[in-house]
């Protein structure tokens, strides 16, 4: 796949092209250059390239793995953030987030 392309497949698929927006839901799949996300949602920002995945989120690229509840991607600059949840408590790690531990909804 080319630089720069990607390719959603998922149960429902809609798109808002003035908007410059892809939605994706339920087994969602998408496929990148150097990679594959699958997540239960995902948002793409055509304009952009900037993609919102929520949901048993896994993302592959290259060698790399990343998991998690919430995963934002950028799919030309290969920017990865994303947030962990927590089993035993529920809360979340926003990895940058500077308070560490904090609950998920807010």
């Amino acid at each position: 796949m080319p630089e720069g392309a990607f390719q959603i497949i998922a149960d429902q698929l809609s798109v808002v092209q003035d908007r410059q927006l892809a939605m994706g839901q339920c087994d969602v799949r998408v496929f990148f250059s150097d990679g594959l996300l699958t997540c239960d949602t995902v948002t793409i920002f055509t304009d952009t390239k900037d993609v919102y995945a929520e949901g048993r989120v896994r993302l592959e690229r290259g060698k790399e793995l990343f998991r998690g509840e919430m995963v934002q991607y950028n799919l030309d600059t290969k920017k990865v953030e994303l947030q962990v949840s927590r089993a035993d408590t529920g809360q979340c790690w926003g990895g940058s987030n500077p308070l560490g531990w904090v609950s998920c909804t807010g």
